[in-house]
């Protein structure tokens, strides 16, 4: 008779994907839990780091890489904190304009300044519990990657 595993629900903010497979979308990356680096496998759509998500799964042990949470589900978190704010926009996860921040419209620019009001408005519909001046400090040193 087998023992039954009692699925868990844990959840942080994606550190480091340490392998993903492009193919099958088998990852295996580092969440920030609770103060320590867990080590989270398996199938994952499109996941960045500084997303924070809440995974569903149980807690197994790798005879080479030792204990893993194994996921069998999860969901992205919005960000809650200006800290998050900043990881999430940093890693990529939201970028309207993959080469240009705000600091780098200018305002005489109208089709800059025109794209820039369109980033506001997705980001106001996106995060709605953040202000205008919240997202432009947060965002106006990053650059998204390509």
């Amino acid at each position: 008779m087998s023992e039954a595993v009692e699925n868990e629900i844990i959840g942080g903010t994606v550190e480091d994907i340490k392998f993903r497979n492009e193919q099958n979308g088998y990852t295996v990356l580092e969440i920030g839990c609770d103060e320590e680096l867990v080590t989270a496998v398996g199938t994952f759509a499109d996941i960045s780091v500084g997303e924070t998500v809440r995974l569903s799964g149980f807690w197994t042990f790798h005879p080479t890489f030792g204990r893993q949470f194994k996921v069998e589900a999860f969901e992205r978190e919005m960000p809650a904190t200006t800290e998050q704010l900043y990881n999430y926009l940093a890693a990529g996860a939201v970028c309207a304009d993959k080469h240009l921040t705000v600091n780098d419209y200018s305002a005489a620019d109208t089709g800059a300044k025109r794209n820039h009001n369109h980033i506001l408005l997705a980001f106001s519909a996106a995060f709605p519990h953040f202000s205008e001046s919240s997202y432009i400090s947060v965002i106006s040193d990053i650059r998204c990657q390509t």
